[in-house]
């Protein structure tokens, strides 16, 4: 059993991204380009503990229904909630971490 092909596909079509509106991929990987897109965005928020400069994060944040949400605010309402209350399943690096 391989990967299923949206997740390779968005994979591949990750680096234009950087560059390319979500509205300029086709439909039907719109969604998945836009999550992986966003997801990066959070680690590098996460880790990095400041928010991304690229003009984009904002547009593929609105192209999955977070148009009226920074990217700050989904970390903070969504993210970081969502990550304590599963943080028993992680490794104690990642519940220390969590418990600050």
């Amino acid at each position: 059993m391989g990967i299923p092909e949206p997740i390779y596909k968005a994979i591949e079509l990750y680096g234009q991204s950087q560059y390319t509106l979500p509205y300029e991929f086709d439909e039907e990987m719109r969604n998945y380009v836009a999550c992986l897109y966003v997801s990066h965005r959070v680690c590098s928020f996460i880790n990095d503990g400041g928010l991304p400069s690229d003009p984009l994060t904002q547009a593929y944040l609105s192209s999955m229904g977070f148009a009226e949400m920074s990217l700050e605010q989904l970390v903070r309402l969504y993210v970081v909630p969502e990550l304590r209350a599963r943080t028993n399943k992680m490794p104690i690096e990642v519940q220390v971490f969590f418990s600050i």
